[in-house]
């Protein structure tokens, strides 16, 4: 099946790296990750301490984000940031993105019962 039947833009073959690449149409998940740390702690050093990196990876991985998407995610006001309206987007779909792919995990990790079916058998 396609990815594109759904409307789904594709990733390129080279970057895909297999099932558990982290990648999730193009974007790292590592990547959103950091960007909803940032923001739940308000700040780089926050998030550097939430996802045990230092403040300085967690600007290289934001400006990492902000070239896969082509738009600027924070606006800097002094020493405060503030998220821009791609930036505010970007964070909505980290947010689905991110708890799909964990309901995902948890579904399929869930213990199943074992029946056994056999193809052309219905009942």
């Amino acid at each position: 099946m396609k990815l594109a039947n759904w409307g789904l833009p594709l990733m390129p073959n080279h970057a895909r790296s297999g099932p558990d690449s982290g990648v999730l149409l193009g974007l790292d998940n590592s990547l959103l990750r950091t960007l909803m740390a940032v923001v739940d702690t308000g700040s780089f050093v926050g998030a550097a301490r939430t996802v045990h990196r230092t403040p300085s990876a967690i600007s290289m991985q934001m400006k990492r984000l902000e070239t896969q998407i082509r738009q600027p995610i924070f606006v800097h006001q002094g020493r405060s940031i503030m998220l821009t309206p791609a930036g505010e987007a970007l964070l909505t779909y980290a947010r689905r993105a991110l708890g799909i792919a964990e309901e995902a995990i948890v579904r399929f990790n869930r213990p199943v019962a074992r029946t056994r079916r056999t193809a052309g058998n219905d009942g």
